[in-house]
C-alpha cells in the first residue's frame, strides 16, 4: 500500500479553514475512487509546548502507486486537489509513502 500524506500549515483564519475542510474539502475526498483509508488529524503542540510546524495532516491510503497516480488523476482527484487553494492560506505540502 502507499499513502498520499498531506501537511497543512498553520491558516491566517483558524476557523475559515475549519468550516471548509470539514464542509466541502472533507466530502471532495470521499468522492475519490479506489481510496482505501481516509484520516484527518490535527496536529498537537510539541512536546516542549512550542507550535508544530504543521495544522494538521491528511493521510489517503490506496492500494500500490499506479492506484493512487489513476486516483488523483481522476476527475474527483483533480476536483479534490484543486480546492486545497480555496482554504489552505498556510499552505500544503504533499508526500507520497509507501506502507512497509
Amino acid at each position: 500500500m502507499v499513502k498520499l500524506i498531506v501537511l497543512y500549515g498553520h491558516p491566517t483564519d483558524p476557523a475559515a479553514f475549519e468550516e471548509h475542510y470539514a464542509n466541502t474539502h472533507i466530502p471532495l475526498v470521499g468522492h475519490i475512487p479506489s481510496l482505501r483509508r481516509f484520516e484527518a488529524s490535527r496536529v498537537a503542540d510539541n512536546p516542549d509546548g512550542s507550535r508544530a510546524p504543521y495544522y494538521r495532516i491528511a493521510e489517503l491510503w490506496f492500494d500500490d502507486q499506479a492506484q493512487l497516480q489513476a486516483s488523483t488523476g481522476s476527475p474527483e482527484g483533480r476536483a479534490t486537489a484543486a480546492d486545497v487553494g480555496n482554504f489552505a492560506t498556510g499552505g500544503a505540502t504533499v508526500l507520497v509513502a509507501a506502507i512497509d
